[in-house]
This record gives C-alpha cells, structure tokens and sequence, in this order.
C-alpha cells in the first residue's frame, strides 16, 4: 500500500496544468480560472489526490474502489461503525466519539482496542477544543459515496437515521449539526420515496429531542415541498416555531415562503391578495428588525413575478397596469443587484 499525502501548492499547479492541458477539468473547474480551480483544490478537496481527481472528472471507478474498501471491511461492528460515520460526515460535520460509543455501546479505549486496525486508514481522529474528539471520514465525498452505495434503499436508510437520531445529544455543538443536517427537509424529500418514512422520522425526532423549533420549521418545509403536502399545517408548526423562537428571522421567512406559496394555490383573487399580503408583511417585519438582506428581497421579487403572472391571465386588465408592475420589478430587480 502506497500512501498519497496532501497535496502540495507545487503538486496542485502541475497537476491543474496537466488537466487544462488534456480537457479533463471535468463540469465543475471547466468554467473556473486558473486560479479559481487551485483554490478548490486548496478548500473544497482537501488537497487529497484522489478525492480531487475523482471530484473533478467525476470518474465512476473511484466510487467503485470506495464501495469495495467498505466491503471489506471486518468484523462486521467495524463495518457499520464506518457506515455511521460516513452517513454524518457526508454532511461536513465530525461525528462525535461519544456518540459513536452511545450507538454502539463502545467506548473509546475499547474502538482503540478492537476496531483501530479495520479502521486505521479510512477513519481520521480529530481533537476539537483538546479534549472532544471527533471521528470523520477521509472526506466528505467519500462519505457520499459510501452511503449512497452501502444504504442503497429506503429501508436500510430509515433504519441508520432512526438509530442516529436516537442517540444524539444536541447541548453538544456536533451533535446539534448533525441533528439539523439529518432533519432537513429538503434532503429527507429526496432520499425517501414514501412521505411516510419522513413523517415517521420526524415523530421520532420530537420524541427524542421535542419541538425544538428549527425541527418544527423543518417539518413544515416538508410539507411545503413534498408532493401535495398540507400547508396549512405548515403555517400551524410555522407560527408554534415562531412562539419558541421569536428572534429567528429564518422562521418568519420560511412562514412569509408558504404563505406565497398558498397563495399560489387557491383560485379567487382575494384570498390571493390576502395571503401575499401576509406573505409581504413578514418579510417587512424582518426587513424593519433586522435589515434586507438576499433571502428577503428574493422573495419579494418572487411575490411581485407572481402579481404580474396574475396581471398577464387577466384579460381585463389594462397594458398601463401591467407596464406598472413589471416597472416595480425592475426596481427591485435593481435594488438588490
């Protein structure tokens, strides 16, 4: 076995030149400078060789030399701890050696002891604070790749979050990051066919953790973007969120997000009017708290475009009224560039 550090500012400008030379910078550097490309590999590949090659020209076989060293793997313990390591740090987040040791009731000297050899080159130790460790994968990317191949169906994925989320311990900052990074909704929309299997995680989570109020906004994003999802019930979690968290400016946008969209939803032109004023009024109050900012401004483009699509369906509206709306957004277009 040949082992490949980091690599250097040396190594990372031949090797960038040797991909510019061939044309295989691959989707993601193609359209970037030169120097551009070296602060990816600097930042976002960790300078390893592999996980910036396969990054960059997205080449099939690495994920199959990725998936193999997993298979690997023995004892079986060893294995699924790599699993549930790989399935938090595909996120970003180290994952907490306590929480490894509640999930599988192993302490750190005994994972020294029994799984330091089946793991040594594919699981890194980290001290945060010096005295938290941490346990991550190489890189994120392999972490990706052996999560998406190791759990390739929805049953064995409810299986690891349900096992996961019941041994978190968010008053720990690593533990809190995971735990939002596992609920996001957007991410459960996408991983579970079935909306069932995302309801029953998020029962459990507020088993586990309570109505925390970032669990709730996110519940409610899941029936905002799920497929026929309740938004009514949505706004209900939404304004509970926002009793609990009244200083969160991201609970009130994601509120002012689904009172658009319901307005999008009915038919008769008050209820539309009433519901984007709702939708306005909110993002005013975060604007008049705590300043504009992109997300805002946004979605107040977003609700004027939906005004003008209404103006352009109705046949009995003048050209003088819609040349005002689209001038309206044209200046905030304006505004916010």
């Amino acid at each position: 076995i040949h082992t490949l550090p980091y690599l250097g500012e040396s190594e990372m400008e031949a090797l960038i030149s040797i991909l510019e030379k061939n044309d295989c910078l691959g989707p993601n550097l193609t359209p970037k400078t030169h120097k551009e490309r070296m602060i990816e590999f600097k930042k976002s590949y960790g300078r390893q060789l592999l996980v910036a090659l396969y990054e960059t020209t997205m080449g099939q076989p690495f994920s199959d030399i990725i998936y193999d060293e997993y298979a690997s793997i023995y004892p079986q313990q060893a294995k699924d701890i790599y699993l549930t390591i790989c399935t938090l740090n595909r996120m970003r987040v180290p994952v907490r050696v306590g929480l490894i040791s509640r999930i599988y009731d192993v302490s750190f000297s005994d994972f020294k002891k029994n799984f330091f050899n089946p793991l040594e080159k594919i699981v890194l130790t980290i001290s945060s604070d010096g005295y938290d460790k941490h346990f991550t994968a190489r890189h994120p990317e392999i972490a990706e790749i052996v999560f998406q191949r190791a759990l390739d169906n929805h049953i064995d994925r409810f299986n690891e979050y349900i096992r996961i989320l019941g041994k978190l311990n968010i008053s720990y900052e690593s533990d809190k990051a995971s735990f939002r990074s596992l609920i996001r909704a957007k991410t459960l929309d996408k991983l579970f066919p079935d909306f069932k299997d995302v309801n029953s995680i998020y029962e459990h989570a507020l088993e586990v953790i309570g109505e925390d109020p970032y669990l709730l906004q996110q519940i409610a994003n899941f029936e905002r973007v799920r497929e026929s999802g309740n938004l009514d019930k949505a706004l209900s979690l939404l304004e509970l969120a926002r009793e609990k968290a009244p200083y969160d400016q991201s609970i009130i946008h994601t509120l002012a997000v689904v009172w658009r969209e319901k307005a999008s939803n009915v038919e008769d032109t008050t209820s539309k009017n009433k519901y984007r004023g709702e939708s306005r009024a909110l993002l005013q109050n975060i604007q008049d708290k705590w300043g504009k900012n992109s997300y805002i401004t946004s979605e107040l483009i977003m609700l004027a475009l939906d005004g003008l699509e209404e103006l352009l369906n109705d046949d009995s509206v003048s050209a003088r009224t819609i040349d005002e709306s689209i001038r309206d957004i044209e200046k905030l277009l304006v505004e916010a560039k």
